[in-house]
Formats: structure tokens, sequence, C-alpha cells
């Protein structure tokens, strides 16, 4: 069973290392650091293990973090800090949260995705452990793994996201409930992805990826009903991403349904010149997105 990840964080670029690093094999749930909204995650998301990254957090935000000690023993939720050692070291001060594993970096966050795969392969698919039988972090093997972690490259047109390897990926799958047709979002947008997962939940399964490539290297291995694809997105674009979807005899007949924040006629012209299924104009509406999906693969 996949096992479900909740980041506390205000760094987009370290979420993206944790989506990179682990988001293929881990389904990822990211909460902003206020203390009601990371309880509401919990509730509802029922994590099986919380990072938590220390960095441009507020002593008073930290402190407010001792409020889930009893929840997170209750629950057996095992917490992790992802941060640099004099943020590590700073957050364990103020807190009283037990810190079952702290995975540190220098100051360089290239090698960081190989730090975090690293420390998180023995994990997968594995059953999560309980705090009490956590190992005690080796501090100074970890930096020196992070000194000496290789930097993770761009993954190239046709790979990236949230379900599944070995590299980089940046993407998140929820656990499948038969019976229910699959979903693939893709956008660059976290926050949009966490939109649209909201208005599908319950109806669809979903997987969301945060780039062209991590979508691509997630059909590589996965199947998927339907594909929700932002138009616009850095690196490869919503066109590329549809074109290499089209080159592939595997993929060629999934619909593909482009989501665009423009509303320049000529450039939503453009988009329907790539011949997808449909298209849906941000801020998507949820009435409209469910009636497009309805009418290209159902309930």
């Amino acid at each position: 069973m996949e096992q479900k990840l909740l980041v506390i964080v205000k760094d987009t670029q370290l979420l993206a290392s944790v989506y990179k690093a682990i988001g293929i094999d881990f389904s990822i749930m990211s909460t902003s650091v206020i203390l009601q909204d990371i309880a509401t995650h919990i509730e509802i998301y029922s994590p099986d293990l919380i990072i938590c990254c220390p960095e441009r957090l507020y002593d008073r935000e930290i402190n407010s973090l001792n409020d889930l000690e009893v929840s997170l023993s209750e629950r057996k939720i095992p917490f992790i800090l992802l941060g640099k050692k004099k943020e590590c070291d700073h957050f364990s001060e103020l807190t009283k949260l037990r810190v079952f594993k702290s995975i540190q970096y220098s100051e360089e966050q290239d090698g960081l995705p190989a730090l975090i795969q690293e420390v998180f392969k023995d994990l997968k698919n594995s059953e999560p452990p309980e705090p009490a039988e956590l190992p005690i972090p080796d501090v100074e093997q970890e930096q020196n793994n992070s000194a000496g972690s290789p930097p993770t490259t761009e993954p190239d047109a046709g790979q990236e996201t949230l379900d599944e390897p070995k590299d980089d990926n940046d993407m998140d799958t929820t656990i499948n409930e038969p019976g229910k047709k699959h979903i693939l979002v893709v956008d660059d947008n976290v926050m949009m992805l966490k939109l649209i997962q909201q208005q599908l939940k319950g109806l669809y399964n979903v997987a969301t990826a945060i780039s062209g490539s991590i979508a691509l290297r997630f059909l590589e291995k996965k199947t998927t009903d339907l594909i929700l694809l932002d138009y616009e997105m850095p690196l490869m674009n919503g066109a590329q991403v549809l074109h290499e979807i089209r080159e592939n005899d595997k993929t060629s007949m999934i619909p593909v349904v482009f989501l665009t924040g423009t509303k320049d006629r000529e450039k939503v012209q453009e988009a329907l010149k790539q011949k997808p299924q449909g298209y849906l104009l941000k801020p998507i509406d949820k009435e409209k997105l469910l009636a497009m999906i309805k009418s290209l693969i159902g309930t």
C-alpha cells in the first residue's frame, strides 16, 4: 500500500525537491505552517509520515507545533526534519516533538533529491515505522552523504512526477479505489493541483504531476483514463506534452483536456489546433470540470 506523506513547508524549492526525490513512491500532500491547517490535513489526509522543513519558520510557528505532540503520538505518525543543520538544531531546541529522523543538507540543494531518496528507499512500500522503533539518526553521516550526493539534472522531455521511480520525480498519486476512473492532472502550480484534487475527491482516482516530463514518466509505467493538462508550463508546455502523448501508441488514445489561464482568443485557438478533446479556462469551475469529464469518460 502506498504511504502518504504530509510536508510542512514554506520553501517551494524544498517541496519540489521532495516531489522529485520520492513523489513516484509516496502520495504527497503539502500544508502551510498554520496549526489548524496542519491539524485538518492530519485529520482528513491521515498521513503515515510527516516531513517538516524548518527553513523560514518563525520561532512562534515552531513553538505552535508543540500542540501536535498528542495527535502525532496517538496516531503513531513519525516526524521527520528536513533542513540545514543549524535550522534543525534550532527547531529541536524550541520544540518537544519527537524527531525520529533528521535529513540535513549543506548550503547547496543540488544533491538534496538524491539524499532524500537514500533516506526513504527503505520506507518505500513498507509498513510505516512506529516512533519507538525508529533508529537514532547519524547526523554526521547524513551530512557527509549530502555533501557527496551527485547533483540531479532536469529530467528529459518524457520524465517527471507523483508516483513511482528511482530518479527525478515531482508527482503525487493516491491509492486507487476499485471501480473508479483514473485522472492524471498536470500543472506546474501546486495550489492548482490541490484544488482540482479536492474537486474530484471521492469521484475519481487522481494522480497529479507538477511538470510535463514527470507526467510522461508516469505514463510509461501506469495508465490513466483522462489527462487534465496545463497548456502553459515552463520547460515543456502543454502542446509539447500532448505531442509526446499522441506519438506513443500506448497513450495516443487517452483523452486530453487543456487547462489554460489565458482568455486571449488567439492563444485559445492555438491550443485548439493541437486537437485536445476539450479545454477549460482557469480559474476552474467545478461544475464545468465535472461536466467535461463526464462527457469524455463518464462517472
